[in-house]
Order: structure tokens, then C-alpha cells, then sequence
């Protein structure tokens, strides 16, 4: 007769868990080396774009964002390029219209966007006598009394053929200028008969794309 011994196979419950355990960690590092291995080997083609947009901006020269400056013929045409008092009935220079033995203006605007543009400028109001000024009192000069040229090269003509004005369009001071490109300018007063004072006001330039209305 064959005797047959049962047999028990025991463990005990800290076995249970460290085989677990051990199961887990290897089932988790099988993933994270599956998916390491995943991005390692991934492949386009993928899209890449951009969106460019016109950039419209234009620099002032130094002397001109100062601002305009009139003085008398000797002052601008000597070099000297110091604000002396203007006379009455006289067509008087900005202090920088002529600069140097070259007699070049420091008054220029600079294309500095992305595409063509045209450039204007216009004042706030008429010259006005500074209220702090004794003896011109609410005196105004008409802004009309100011004129301007502008060139593509640094020697803008006198006299100046545009007058400034106080609203858009108008006072264009280039038509469809290049990037990079600069325009040259000078700047002029017809002083009328008026009391002595100090008379001012503040001017803008604007640059749109080109063939668009100046009406910033």
C-alpha cells in the first residue's frame, strides 16, 4: 500500500506582504521605465508658427524731442545755438536749423517700425504769451506764423513752405518714408508785432502706415 503524506505549505502574513511589496516596487519601476522609454523615442513632424505683426514707430532726434527753440538769425546761422530774444517782423531760426561749418539741422524723425509710413505733426494751440510774462497778457501768435521744410537729405530749404497747424491731416512731414529711413527738418517763425514775452506751445508728431490718415 502506498502511504501518501499530506503535505502543508505554510507562510506566514509578513511573507504575504513582502511578496506584495516586492511586486508593486517591480511593477513600478517596469512603468517608469516603459514610459522614460516612451518619450525618448518619440518622433515629429510638429507644427511650428509664429505671427508677426506691422510695428509702426518712428525716433526723434535728441534736439527735437527738446523741443523748438526760436532765436534770432545770428543765434542759429553763427552755430551758436543758444535761444536769444526774437525780433518782431523778422523771419526767425530754431536754435538747431543749422548746425556746424556743414550748416546740417539736428531736427530729424527716423522710420524705426516695420514697414512704410508717413508722418505728421500739429500743434496744441497758437503761440501763447506765458501768463507769468508781465505785459503780453492773453497775446497769442497765430500758429500758421510757424513754418517748416523737410528733406530726405540733411539740408532742408528755406524758406519753409509748409505751415504748422492744430488738427489732422495736415503738417505732413513724410509720405511713405522706409524703415530705417530719416527725414530732415527746419523750423521757422514770422514773429508779428506783438508785446515782449515769452510765447509757447506744445507739438506732436505721429506716424501711421502709409497711405492711412494721420489722425492720431
Amino acid at each position: 500500500m502506498l502511504n501518501v503524506e499530506k503535505m502543508k505549505f505554510t507562510f506566514s502574513l509578513d511573507d504575504v506582504l513582502k511578496i506584495y511589496a516586492i511586486g508593486v516596487i517591480t511593477s513600478l519601476s517596469l512603468i517608469l521605465l516603459m514610459n522614460f522609454t516612451i518619450a525618448q523615442d518619440q518622433h515629429g513632424p510638429y507644427p511650428m508658427n509664429m505671427s508677426i505683426t506691422t510695428a509702426i514707430a518712428i525716433s526723434l532726434s535728441d534736439k527735437l524731442a527738446e523741443g523748438i527753440f526760436y532765436t534770432n538769425d545770428t543765434g542759429a546761422e553763427n552755430g551758436t545755438n543758444v535761444q536769444y530774444p526774437v525780433n518782431t517782423q523778422q523771419v526767425e531760426n530754431a536754435t538747431w536749423n543749422y548746425v556746424t561749418v556743414n550748416r546740417i539741422t539736428w531736427y530729424n524723425i527716423t522710420n524705426t517700425g516695420t514697414t512704410d509710413e508717413d508722418i505728421c505733426g500739429k500743434a496744441t494751440t497758437d503761440l501763447m504769451c506765458n501768463p507769468l510774462t508781465t505785459g503780453c497778457g492773453n497775446t497769442e501768435i497765430l500758429i500758421a506764423n510757424a513754418t517748416w521744410s523737410n528733406s530726405t537729405s540733411n539740408d532742408p530749404p528755406y524758406p519753409g513752405p509748409y505751415e504748422w497747424g492744430t488738427s489732422y491731416p495736415g503738417n505732413l512731414a513724410a509720405d511713405s518714408l522706409s524703415k530705417d529711413n530719416t527725414i530732415y527738418t527746419r523750423y521757422w517763425l514770422n514773429v508779428p508785432n506783438v508785446p515782449a514775452g515769452t510765447y509757447n506751445t506744445t507739438f506732436t508728431y505721429c506716424a501711421v502706415e502709409s497711405g492711412v490718415t494721420c489722425n492720431c
